[in-house]
């Protein structure tokens, strides 16, 4: 078999170099033929580096390359614009498209590319604003620029396939611009693709086949198919995973496996028991809970099928549908994920709560518990929050109001439209069927498989990803360079898309 394995962005997402570098050195052990593509900086830009400073990229190509020292046996090394011309290069670096608002940059294309869908992801996901201001001439070049670099890769990769000929294509993540291109170029010429993650166990990655992980009808056949070849103890693991996020556990055992969520722990911010002090159980309380929206926001269409355009319209929709029942109060608990971002989806929200007597809003870094919300809620709203299975679990009416992964496992109630919801949340709901949960839970902890060469365990920080028991670093001074760059940049984007 003949493997091309493409590499880039190698300075951020901890896991990603240990992870696919393992998966490339079992290749190569196991006598596969290895061309490894890497990129050698001369993209426009990448969610690591939107302004493409120096010491970002030279800090990304050089623990690039010091990885790679650690790899034994043959491959190819190759750089990505091996497989694109100069000239060619430099027309695409400088091509300018026309998006006058978020509509329109979704929908750009470039061959089978979602070159649209894609930098608005990567920019969103560095200002942690899923409607970056379109109106800054600065947002608008950044944004041109992660275009170009879909362009870019998308044709390399392209061109890289019909060189090598090879039978599967590697890449991680595959979410942002530089990343999706690999992963379309397969699609439209029918490579397969493995997209590699990490998965919630210790130690354990994981991959979905010729999609993104967070395609909604993947993810489900996938949590199907594992939990139909499962054993008998599913419902126990399943179970476990479910008390170990309440709890903030970061690993429990079992017998003798150790097993963590390998997720981000918030409840750690949070009192147990603690409420809201408008909370009162004469009143019918509705809880949503919001999502980091800057991790969804530009996956694909199905991911546009919702019935309000956004959660602060939703927001206000039922708020406004509900101002003249006295007795029903609504809470809108904002992800924690939020904690310290001040723009204007944050400013709006308070605005919201200020203009609604009936709505509460619980800032990310409020001490009041998420669970101490749910076991007391009449009924619970979501949009693409982990809550929306949660709540199944501990069993609370789910409504979801947007397109979400959990939407067709038949846990949740769908609503259409805006008076279907209002119906739903006045109604005495039961809660339904807790085994899609279950399956979920079991996906989450045994989902993936360990492998010989990668550590990775988030409880160790920086610490806990290795390839072959290496951490992967370069000199003080150039990480220390890296790091004060790409800080500077976060802040700068954070403030101003």
């Amino acid at each position: 078999m003949k493997l091309l394995v493409y590499n880039p962005l190698v300075a951020v997402w901890r896991p990603r170099l240990p992870a696919v570098l393992s998966v490339m050195q079992e290749a190569i052990d196991a006598g596969h033929e290895v061309v490894h593509v890497r990129c050698d900086g001369q993209l426009p830009a990448c969610t690591a580096n939107l302004e493409h400073g120096r010491s970002i990229c030279s800090y990304c190509i050089e623990r690039g390359r010091r990885g790679l020292d650690l790899v034994t046996g043959e491959y190819s090394d190759r750089d990505l614009t091996d497989y694109i011309g100069t000239e060619r290069l430099e027309a695409l670096k400088s091509e300018a498209d026309q998006f006058e608002d978020l509509q329109k940059l979704r929908a750009l294309t470039f061959g089978a590319m979602d070159i649209g869908y894609a930098a608005l992801s990567s920019c969103a996901h560095v200002a942690r604003n899923s409607e970056p201001n379109l109106d800054n001439p600065l947002v608008r070049r950044v944004i041109q620029r992660l275009l170009n670099t879909g362009k870019i890769v998308f044709e390399a990769i392209s061109n890289a396939i019909e060189a090598e000929k090879p039978d599967r294509v590697i890449i991680y993540h595959g979410r942002s611009a530089i990343d999706r291109a690999a992963l379309r170029a397969c699609n439209d010429q029918g490579v397969e693709c493995h997209v590699y993650e990490t998965a919630l166990g210790v130690n354990k990655l994981i991959y979905f086949k010729n999609a993104l992980p967070q395609d909604i009808g993947n993810f489900v056949t996938t949590v199907d198919e594992l939990w139909d070849s499962a054993p008998d103890d599913k419902r126990e693991v399943g179970k476990l995973f479910f008390e170990m996020r309440r709890s903030g556990t970061m690993s429990a055992s079992e017998g003798d496996a150790k097993i963590a969520t390998q997720d981000r722990v918030y409840v750690g911010r949070q009192e147990p028991g603690y409420l809201p002090e408008s909370w009162s159980s004469e009143q019918r309380n509705v809880v949503i809970y919001g999502s980091s929206d800057d991790e969804f926001v530009a996956i694909s269409p199905e991911y546009e099928t919702t019935i309000y355009p956004d959660q602060l319209e939703a927001t206000r929709r039922i708020a406004e549908s509900l101002l003249d029942e006295p007795l029903v109060r609504i809470y809108f608990r904002v992800h924690p994920r939020q904690k310290g971002v001040d723009n204007e989806y944050t400013r709006s929200l308070r605005r919201l709560e200020a203009e609604f007597a009936n709505l509460a809003v619980v800032s990310a870094d409020s001490r009041v518990s998420s669970y101490s919300l749910l076991d007391h809620a009449d009924c619970v709203l979501s949009f693409r929050s982990t809550m929306a299975i949660e709540a199944v679990y501990w069993k609370k009416p789910s409504i979801i109001l947007s397109s979400s992964i959990f939407k067709p496992l038949g846990a949740t109630y769908n609503p259409e439209s805006h008076d279907e919801v209002i119906g739903l949340v006045r109604a005495d709901l039961p809660p339904k069927d807790p085994t899609p949960a279950l399956k979920v839970g079991y996906f989450r902890m045994r989902g993936g498989f360990t492998h010989p060469y990668f550590e990775g365990d988030i409880r160790k920080g920086s610490q806990g990803y290795t390839f072959k028991g290496n951490r992967i670093t370069v000199g003080r001074f150039q990480r220390m360079r890296y790091f004060f760059a790409r800080e500077r940049q976060r802040k700068r984007w954070r403030s101003m898309a």
